[in-house]
């Protein structure tokens, strides 16, 4: 007769844990992007340097166009081919 394994309560609670934080990790980055307007986004050339280099991560946060000053740094994405590109604000 083959016996039956019964999970302990903590057992339960550590596995749901467990997958309630995995789960919010996989979710945290799309709601992060929605709700607060952050990105992460990948350089993809060294027309940067020395500031940023291909294959840095970079941080973004959704501003309005009068929020940009010169001398910052811009992840602009065009809204008919959704390329993005990084450029310094020069005027």
């Amino acid at each position: 007769m083959a016996s039956k394994k019964v999970a302990s309560s903590s057992m339960v609670r550590s596995t749901f844990a467990f997958v309630s934080f995995v789960i919010f990790l996989m979710v945290a980055p799309a709601l992060a992007s929605s709700y607060f307007g952050l990105g992460i986004f990948t350089v993809a050339s060294d027309s940067m340097k020395p500031y940023m280099a291909a294959g840095d991560q970079i941080l973004t946060n959704v501003v309005t166009a009068g929020d940009v000053q010169v001398g910052e740094v811009i992840l602009f994405v065009d809204p008919k081919t959704l390329e993005q590109t990084t450029h310094r604000v020069v005027e």
